[in-house]
C-alpha cells in the first residue's frame, strides 16, 4: 500500500544516516545542533503537504456526497413537476363547476403552464447538473415561483407553489454546497508535488532527529 513507500524510506534512511553520519564519518555537537534547522524544516514542509492533502480529500467527499444529494433532489423536483399538472387537471375540472372561483381557475391553468414548463426545462438542463449554466438557471426561475407564491392566497394552489418552491431552494443549496467545496480543493503541479513528496519528507525528518537522538544518547553514555 502506499503508506508502506514512506516506512521503507524512514528505514533506510534512518539506518544510512546512523552508519554515515555516526559510524563513518562522526561529526561534531556544532554539526548536530544545525541539524535542527533542517529536520524541522523537513517536517513543516511534509506536514504543509500533508494538511493540503487532507483538505483536499475532505472537500472531494463533501462534494461527492452533496452532488449525489442534489441528483436526489433535482431528480425528484423533476418527478414532482411531471405529476403535479396532472393532479391539477383534475382539480381545474371541479373548479370549472364552481362559478364564484374563476380567478382561482385561470391560476389553475397559469400554474400548470409553469410546472410544466419548468418541468421540460428541468429535462434539458438534467446533463449539465453541478455546471455553471445550472446555477444560472435555478437563479432565474426562483424569483417568479416565488412571486406566485405572493400574488396567491388559494391554499390548493398556494400548497403545490409552495413545494415547488421548497424543492427549488434545496436544489439551489445543494448547487451553492457543491461549488464551494469545488472551489475549496486545491489543484496544479504544487499540489501534487506536495501530495507525493510530503510523507517522504516526512519520513526523512523523522530519521535525521531518530539519528540525532542515538548521538545524544552515545553522550550521555
Amino acid at each position: 500500500m502506499y503508506y508502506i513507500f514512506p516506512l521503507l524510506i524512514l528505514v533506510l534512511s534512518t539506518i544510512v544516516f546512523h552508519i554515515f553520519l555516526i559510524r563513518k564519518y562522526p561529526q561534531d555537537k556544532l554539526f548536530w545542533k544545525r541539524v535542527d534547522y533542517g529536520w524541522v524544516t523537513l517536517g513543516i514542509i511534509g506536514l504543509l503537504g500533508s494538511s493540503i492533502s487532507f483538505q483536499n480529500t475532505r472537500s472531494e467527499n463533501f462534494e461527492r456526497l452533496h452532488q449525489n444529494m442534489l441528483i436526489g433532489v433535482y431528480d425528484q423536483l423533476i418527478r414532482d413537476t411531471e405529476r403535479m399538472p396532472l393532479e391539477l387537471h383534475n382539480y381545474r375540472l371541479l373548479l370549472q363547476y364552481q362559478d364564484t372561483v374563476k380567478t382561482n381557475l385561470v391560476k389553475c391553468d397559469s400554474l400548470i403552464r409553469i410546472l410544466s414548463k419548468l418541468n421540460s426545462q428541468l429535462l434539458i438542463y438534467r446533463d449539465t447538473i453541478e455546471k455553471q449554466t445550472l446555477i444560472t438557471f435555478f437563479d432565474s426561475i426562483t424569483r417568479p415561483y416565488n412571486l406566485f407564491l405572493f400574488t396567491n392566497s388559494f391554499k390548493q394552489l398556494n400548497d403545490k407553489g409552495v413545494t415547488v418552491s421548497f424543492m427549488l431552494s434545496r436544489v439551489k443549496e445543494e448547487l451553492d454546497e457543491v461549488k464551494k467545496y469545488k472551489s475549496e480543493r486545491v489543484n496544479g503541479e504544487f499540489y501534487f508535488l506536495m501530495l507525493y513528496i510530503s510523507p517522504y519528507l516526512v519520513a526523512i525528518a523523522i530519521a535525521i532527529r531518530l539519528t540525532k537522538i542515538t548521538v545524544e544518547i552515545e553522550e550521555i553514555k
